[in-house]
């Protein structure tokens, strides 16, 4: 039987820990920072439902997270959440909005840059709007 010295079971300890450290830290880094949805509705907006999603790119964008609907309204006019990329790049986020305002009722939606903000209005010209943000 070969024995092994204290300083050498430590010593490969200490490099299989180290190993399996960064083997963690690299899977977390490679699916990147999750982003931080906010979603405010705006004077005379009763309700607004979100979806966003994160995207590749704004160009030719390709699948990057999950989704996830966020809600507003008048009572609660803020409602944020946080989105996790699945793969990397996800430098932007699509999105699509559906208003009630108290005259009318609209969507619209798109693809923009992560850290820009977007806002949402009646393309005819009501009442109401929503704003999206994803850092």
């Amino acid at each position: 039987m070969i024995r092994r010295s204290t300083s050498a079971r430590i010593a490969l300890g200490l490099a299989v820990a180290v190993a399996a450290a960064i083997s963690l830290a690299g899977t977390a880094a490679g699916k990147g920072t999750p982003s931080n949805v906010t979603v405010t509705c705006g004077a005379s907006t009763l309700s607004a439902t979100v979806t966003v999603q994160l995207m590749s790119s704004v160009g030719s964008p390709s699948v990057a997270s999950n989704q996830i609907v966020l809600r507003c309204t008048a009572a609660a006019p803020v409602a944020t959440a946080k989105i996790a990329p699945l793969s990397q790049p996800a430098s932007a986020y699509a999105w699509s909005a559906f208003v009630t305002a108290t005259t009318s009722t609209f969507g619209c939606g798109g693809t923009d840059p992560r850290g820009s903000t977007v806002t949402c209005v009646n393309a005819a010209g009501g009442a109401g709007s929503v704003t999206i943000r994803a850092t």
